[in-house]
Parts: C-alpha cells; sequence; structure tokens
C-alpha cells in the first residue's frame, strides 16, 4: 500500500496538497451524490405511491359502484383521471375479480402481464377493490421508472457539476494557502543552497504563514547563518595558519638576506658612487624596503594580537594622522567631522595602523581627499571615511577584504584584511558600502569598551 501511494502521490508538497484534497473532494461528491440520489428515489417512490393511495380513497366509491354496475365507461374515465394525476404513469388497467381485462386508460384494449414485466422500467402495482369483504376487481397501476430515473439523474449531474466546481474553488484555495504556507521552507532550501555556494544566506521576508512554520524558518535561518560564519572564520583561520606557516619561511630566508642587503649597500658612501650607481643603489634599498614590508604585513596577518587598551580623544588620532599625511607627497587633504572630541576605550596603534591603511589606499588609488565623519552612538562608534578615488571595481566589492584581494599592480593584498582582522578584534566591523556609486565609503562600527570621559586618559 505504501509502495502504490508513493507512485501515485507528487513529490511537491503543494501539488500533493491539490490532489489531497481533490481526492478527498472527488470521494465525498461521489458519496454525497449516491445519499442525494438514493435519497430523491425513495422520496419519489413514497410521493408516487402516496398519491395513488389517496386518489383511490377519493374515487371509492364511484370505482365500487362502476364496479357493481359493470359501467365500463365510468370505469374508463376514473381511470384516465387518475392516471393524469398521478405521476411517472404509463397507464391504469381495471381488472375484473379474475383478473380479466375489462378496460384502461390508454385504451389498449388488453392487458398481457408477461409483457409489461419483461420491460425492467416498469413497476406493477396491483390495488384490489373490495365491497365489504367481497373482492370486487382490480386496480392496476404501470409505473414508469425510467421516466423518473432520468429526472432523478438530471438531478443528480447538476448537483455533481456543483459540487465538482466547489471542489475546484477549494482545491485553488489549498494550493494557494499551501504555497503560503511553503514559501519559507522554500526560502530556507535557498538558503541552504547559497550556503553550499559559499555564500550568506539572506533574511527575506517570508509573508504569510503559520506562527509556527515562521518560528521555524527563523531559527533555521538562525542556524545556517551562524553555520555560514563558522564557516567563514574557519576559511580566515586556515588561511591565516597557511600565511603564518608561509611567513615563518619567508622572514627566517628573506628578511635577514635583505637586512643584510641594506646594511651593506647602506655602508657604501655616495661619494664613491657614479650618478648611474647612486640610482642603482637607491633602487636596490627601495626595493629591499618593500621586501621587508610584504614580509612585515604577512607575519601581522598570521599572528594574532592582544589588543592593548587605553582612553583617548579621537582628535588626538586624527592630528597624529595628518602629521604622518603631511610625509607624503603630494599633501592629500584629511577633513574630520562628528564627535571628534570624543573619548575612546580602545587600542590607539592598531586603530592608527587602520586610519593609515585607509588613508594611503585612497591616496595610492588616486583621491584628493578623505572625509572622515565620526557618530557617537549609545553603545556604539560610526566612522565612514569617504574617498573620491576611482569607484572600486563591483566585482571584487564583496572580496574586497579577503586575503590576497588587490586593486593595485604591487599590492600584496593584505591591507584591508589586517584592518578587518584589527576591527573585529576591537569588538567591531568594518564594510564597504556598495551601494553608493559616487564615493568609495568604508564604515567602522566599534562597540565601546569601559569608555571613559576624562581629559587626562592618555599619554598620546
Amino acid at each position: 500500500m505504501k509502495h502504490i501511494l508513493k507512485i501515485l502521490l507528487p513529490r511537491s508538497l503543494r501539488h500533493q496538497v491539490a490532489f489531497l484534497i481533490g481526492g478527498l473532494g472527488f470521494i465525498t461528491i461521489i458519496i454525497h451524490s449516491g445519499i442525494m440520489f438514493y435519497h430523491q428515489y425513495q422520496l419519489t417512490k413514497s410521493s408516487t405511491e402516496n398519491t395513488i393511495q389517496q386518489q383511490l380513497s377519493l374515487a371509492e366509491s364511484q370505482i365500487i359502484d362502476a364496479f357493481i354496475y359493470k359501467d365500463l365507461y365510468t370505469l374508463y374515465q376514473i381511470a384516465s383521471k387518475l392516471s393524469l394525476n398521478v405521476d411517472y404513469l404509463q397507464n391504469i388497467y381495471v381488472l375484473d375479480e379474475n383478473s380479466k381485462y375489462i378496460t384502461d386508460a390508454n385504451a389498449e384494449k388488453k392487458y398481457a402481464l408477461e409483457s409489461l414485466r419483461q420491460k425492467g422500467y416498469l413497476k406493477i402495482k396491483k390495488e384490489p377493490i373490495h365491497l365489504n369483504d367481497q373482492l370486487l376487481g382490480y386496480i392496476v397501476y404501470i409505473i414508469d421508472n425510467s421516466q423518473s430515473r432520468k429526472e432523478l439523474m438530471s438531478i443528480f449531474m447538476k448537483a455533481f457539476l456543483l459540487n465538482l466546481v466547489i471542489v475546484l474553488i477549494g482545491v485553488i484555495a489549498g494550493v494557494r494557502l499551501s504555497i503560503l504556507i511553503i514559501r519559507p521552507l522554500e526560502e530556507l532550501t535557498e538558503d541552504i543552497r547559497l550556503l553550499k555556494k559559499k555564500k550568506m544566506p539572506m533574511a527575506n521576508s517570508a509573508g504569510y504563514s503559520s506562527d509556527e512554520v515562521i518560528l521555524l524558518r527563523k531559527t533555521l535561518s538562525h542556524s545556517l547563518f551562524m553555520l555560514w560564519e563558522q564557516e567563514q572564520n574557519m576559511l580566515i583561520h586556515e588561511r591565516r595558519a597557511l600565511i603564518g606557516v608561509m611567513a615563518a619561511g619567508l622572514a627566517h630566508e628573506l628578511k635577514n638576506p635583505v637586512m643584510t642587503i641594506k646594511l651593506l649597500v647602506g655602508a657604501i658612501h655616495a661619494d664613491d658612487l657614479s650618478e648611474e650607481q647612486l640610482a642603482d643603489k637607491q633602487i636596490i634599498e627601495k626595493e629591499s624596503d618593500r621586501i621587508v614590508t610584504y614580509v612585515n604585513e604577512f607575519l601581522d596577518y598570521s599572528k594574532p594580537f592582544k589588543a592593548n587598551r587605553s582612553s583617548f580623544q579621537w582628535e588626538t588620532l586624527i592630528n597624529d594622522c595628518l602629521e604622518l599625511n603631511n610625509l607624503h607627497e603630494p599633501v592629500m587633504l584629511l577633513k574630520a567631522s562628528g564627535a571628534i572630541q570624543g573619548w575612546i576605550n580602545s587600542d590607539f596603534d592598531k586603530l592608527m595602523q587602520v586610519f593609515q591603511n585607509l588613508i594611503n589606499n585612497a591616496r595610492e588609488a588616486g583621491a584628493s581627499q578623505v572625509e572622515l565623519d565620526i557618530q557617537d552612538f549609545k553603545d556604539e562608534w560610526i566612522l565612514r571615511f569617504m574617498d573620491d578615488a576611482p569607484m572600486i571595481d563591483p566585482e571584487i566589492r564583496e572580496q574586497i577584504f579577503h586575503p590576497f584581494v588587490t586593486t593595485k599592480e604591487e599590492g600584496t593584498g593584505l591591507g584591508l584584511a589586517i584592518c578587518k582582522m584589527i576591527i573585529e578584534t576591537l569588538n567591531g566591523s568594518i564594510a564597504l558600502d556598495v551601494e553608493d556609486e559616487t564615493l568609495n565609503i568604508f564604515t567602522i562600527r566599534l562597540a565601546k569598551y569601559k569608555e571613559t570621559h576624562l581629559e587626562t586618559g592618555t599619554d598620546h
């Protein structure tokens, strides 16, 4: 039985609902119509028989007199009148006490009982006529059942079609309702599909559904999101571990030899060199510095750090950034606004590293200025870095904080990844605004951590 149901039942839930409602509705139509047909048939039969009894009672005295006086014309008139007053009658025969033909309503002038019985759609009802205890004769009613059945079948078909329309409406309503109910489950399926493709599940609106299904979807969506975050964190940790191994090898294989080269090149006096040799010396020093920078970035990203918190004003951090910015040519304008007088409890040096990285990236991308807006909220700080450099390629915006993703020809792709690691360690988040089409906007959110508003809170 289960095997047959598996074959018959569709796989889709909405189709199963339609199949269930339609099947139950069709069975209900058959049962209801059958009961109605039987009830109507019995009602018609009972009504016909009651009408015959009433007509006989009304004409009983006339019939008896006509039998006594053998008045054939009166008997014929009575039979004709009775046939007109009773539905579904084919004919009425009048027989004597020996069941011999006297007359009939249709003037057929014969009574062939066997031939009438062979017609299955005819019902023969024989009513005796008595005077006291003496049998005078019989009134025989020939009822045409086929006609009554045709009328009943017509009523049955009308009721069947009406019920069928009601069932179809029920099926459509059931399918629509099932769609509303299973929509959250379909969205969960889509979330799982996105999770398999290494994409973050989206928290879409499920529309109307039952409270239980909505609660189930929210619970599972939260679980999926947590799994996605755990997977992303595991990937990040795996990358950091791999980079750590690489960094350790690079530090040993590159940094020490490069530092030796720098020391040896630095020991060469410029006075002893020609202009061409002096240019070569500067190139060697520049490239050596670049190699050391790359190695340091690898080391910074691969090793975890513990926040060294202190209380300081945003203004102090901004001023230090301005001083470092003035060392570069060309000097890029840094404009700060908002709650720059606010005090924060965080790691000054690490935030300085993040600020400098964002500013240097903007400068190297061709920005003429960077605007920093600081907003002070109850539980967090929101910082927005906005620059007018050419827009970051949309194809890499979602991966901009991943290791080794860069828009620079000579970049390592670790700068923004290190910024993200620092901000997250300081209980915050950093994101690139993908909706703005005029400015590159980096938004940093930092949770407030035991902040003090003492003006003497820092030595920076």
